[in-house]
């Protein structure tokens, strides 16, 4: 028996670091356990955020479908956005978004155009008729010589 007071305080020993290692090993595990928590929570917020994200992409992806359609309907292509967002700045800087502010200067600009397309119909017919009388003229002084 003797024998066996020598081996199980040994024993003993042995299976107090064991359950010490145990319990390190629970510790890390739990530690382990909580940083995987606080990464789940954290990877949870980051997936709600990119559908939000998401959501409000598709949300924005339906305005301009929907605003693009909506001005092609009307025969604005919008291939050239600079273009387009140019025109829209010129139209907010002149009437502020007025409609009708915007449409009186077009339609005073159409009504210059026009006389202006008419003034130069005028001015062609002129420069038609003045090469005319020049071979009029030509054609009469050239009588007067022979008649001298």
């Amino acid at each position: 028996m003797n024998h066996h007071f020598r081996i199980y305080p040994k024993y003993l020993h042995e299976k107090n670091e064991e359950i010490k290692q145990l319990e390190n090993k629970k510790q890390k595990l739990k530690e382990e356990i909580q940083t995987i928590e606080k990464e789940k929570i954290a990877s949870e917020e980051k997936v709600r955020s990119s559908l939000k994200n998401a959501r409000t992409t598709l949300v924005n992806i339906d305005i301009f479908v929907n605003t693009r359609d909506e001005l092609e309907s009307y025969g604005i292509h919008v291939e050239d956005i600079d273009k387009f967002a140019r025109c829209l700045q010129w139209i907010r800087n002149y009437s502020n978004y007025d409609p009708f502010k915007v449409i009186q200067k077009f339609s005073d600009l159409k009504i210059l155009e026009n006389e202006i397309e008419s003034k130069q119909k005028i001015k062609n017919d002129l420069q038609i008729d003045n090469k005319k009388l020049e071979g009029t003229k030509l054609d009469y002084e050239t009588r007067l010589n022979l008649i001298y």
